[in-house]
């Protein structure tokens, strides 16, 4: 498993971090040879509702640093993980006008082969950090199977 450096590690299923933040990075991180991929759903507190992700999947949008909802998704970081950490990154440089995000993973290969699978049999994190370079550090631990 990759080392996870983070101010505070989220391992038990059901724990909570709550953090002040104006603009908020979320890093993806594995190194198995599988198709992670990251994204965000959000609402605003207007009642938008919306959400970031790959446009590999129909009706994805990469998102935008610089118009509503101020996010933006990397590239599809696919399943080059051999040796290497992959990573997938998101950013949010405003979030004012959201009353809630939330951060989602899927094993796109997994859910491809329609494959009953579980991030336990991957060494996946995934590493939120603030404006002040603090992090929290969420460990894809789960034994749980099913199409993640």
């Amino acid at each position: 498993m990759t080392e996870i450096k983070a101010k505070v590690t989220l391992t038990k299923k059901g724990e909570e971090a709550y953090v002040s933040v104006k603009q908020l990075m979320a890093k993806l991180k594995w190194t198995a040879a599988v198709d992670l991929d990251l994204m965000a759903f959000y609402k605003a507190k207007d009642g938008r509702v919306g959400a970031v992700f790959s446009e590999n999947y129909s009706g994805g949008s990469m998102g935008s640093l610089n118009s509503f909802p101020f996010m933006q998704l990397s590239e599809d970081a696919g399943t080059d993980a051999m040796e290497d950490e992959d990573e997938e990154v998101l950013r949010i440089t405003k979030l004012d006008d959201l009353a809630a995000v939330y951060i989602c993973t899927i094993d796109f290969t997994g859910a491809r082969q329609n494959r009953q699978t579980s991030y336990s049999n991957y060494d996946a994190y995934v590493l939120l950090i603030d404006d002040k370079n603090e992090s929290v550090a969420v460990p894809l631990d789960s034994p749980q199977s099913g199409c993640n």
